[in-house]
């Protein structure tokens, strides 16, 4: 009765050598027949309790599904048996597999596309969603007003008929994101790229150049982390890069692995590009969350709460209204704790006036500090 299950039969199996091998202990074997015998009968017993062998390709994953269902139907009625698998089976479940992206690239795809507000939608859509091979398919979407370019410098939007289709030639030459074989970049000695003369003085540190220190970016890394985690409510999971030039901090944001999705948006395209070149010599890409976007930092392209935590590194003097970035920033914020932390120069604002535009934004918990000689960081929370 015991050995008529499959269960009983596997405990028998375990229980049975434990028994015999104390009972042997006690009473030694007193011939080599006996030792023989008792040998051969645990061996029996084991092999007796191992279950039916089945074929690996039906052990687990999609394959063994389809092609599952595929044989079911040729099986013969009451056989109950598990068909062998035939070239065609495989090829069609081969076929089936290749056909559907994997869950996990177009869950995060999903994810990026369904903050970014309905106008931008479907170009969002376009760029950020799954090609043939299953994988995100990693274009630059432009979020931008058509015909329109802005000026950093002169801190003035340029329109002109001819820019229609500069836009038009740059969406056209834009390619996927790719991915490339062999072993990663040591990320810690990654350096940004500097636009001007300007950058390379005021990159966060005061009268020394970006490109003298290897990681200029760790001290604002640790201090952003350290704001964005004191989150009462919950776990930031949505993430802002605004005005992320070649997305360095974006990158970094994304391999910490505390955002599940990172937007890296600027209004140069060009450093977009290199941004994006950046990464894939890293090896980080989209289904990691990282996402890149031409955008307007006055007009961000998102539904109203879709983000939790916002980066904007040495921005707010560069745009032309700096009020109407920050509600910009304030409406994109999720509104039961989302928090921002901006850094500009000492030279552009002082701290009253910073703190005056983040509460004429909305938003109701705001600090000034002094990370390094010559900056200002603004902290604000949405509350």
């Amino acid at each position: 009765v015991i050995l008529g299950s499959s269960g009983g039969c596997a405990a028998f199996a375990a229980m049975v050598p434990h028994v015999l091998t104390r009972r042997a202990s006690r009473h030694r074997c007193r011939s080599g027949l006996d030792a023989l015998s008792f040998s051969l009968l645990v061996a029996l017993i084991s092999r007796c309790a191992q279950p039916p062998r089945f074929p690996s390709t039906f052990a687990t994953g999609r394959l063994a599904r389809v092609a599952r269902s595929g044989e079911a139907a040729k099986q013969p009625a009451g056989t109950g048996g598990v068909a062998k698998p035939t070239a065609r089976t495989l090829a069609a479940a081969t076929a089936a597999t290749a056909a559907a992206p994997p869950a996990e690239a177009t869950a995060v795809a999903d994810v990026a596309v369904s903050a970014v507000a309905d106008e931008w939608s479907a170009e969002a859509q376009r760029c950020w969603s799954c090609g043939a091979d299953g994988q995100v398919i990693g274009l630059i979407p432009e979020m931008w007003a058509t015909g329109r370019e802005y000026d950093s410098q002169s801190k003035r939007y340029i329109e002109a008929p001819a820019l229609v289709k500069m836009a038009a030639k740059a969406v056209e030459a834009d390619r996927p994101w790719e991915r490339l074989q062999g072993e990663k970049r040591d990320v810690e000695a990654t350096i940004p790229s500097l636009a001007t003369e300007e950058d390379r003085t005021i990159w966060y540190y005061a009268q020394k150049e970006a490109r003298d220190t290897a990681d200029v970016t760790r001290k604002d890394y640790a201090m952003a982390m350290h704001w964005f985690n004191q989150q009462a409510h919950q776990r930031p999971r949505s993430m802002l890069d605004l005005g992320c030039g070649d997305a360095l901090m974006a990158r970094r944001f994304v391999r910490s692995g505390h955002f599940e999705t990172v937007f890296g948006l600027d209004c140069s395209r060009r450093q977009l590009e290199q941004g994006r070149k950046s990464a894939e010599a890293e090896g980080t890409i989209p289904e990691d969350g990282l996402f890149l976007a031409r955008a307007d930092a006055q007009a961000l392209p998102f539904k109203e709460g879709q983000i939790d935590a916002v980066w904007w590194g040495l921005g707010i003097h560069v745009v032309q209204d700096a009020a109407a970035a920050l509600k910009s920033i304030f409406s994109t914020l999720r509104p039961d704790g989302g928090r921002m932390i901006a850094t500009t120069p000492m030279a552009q604002f002082d701290a009253k006036s910073l703190e005056k535009l983040a509460n004429e934004a909305g938003f109701a918990k705001v600090a000034v500090k002094v990370p390094r000689p010559g900056v200002f960081a603004l902290l604000a929370e949405r509350l």
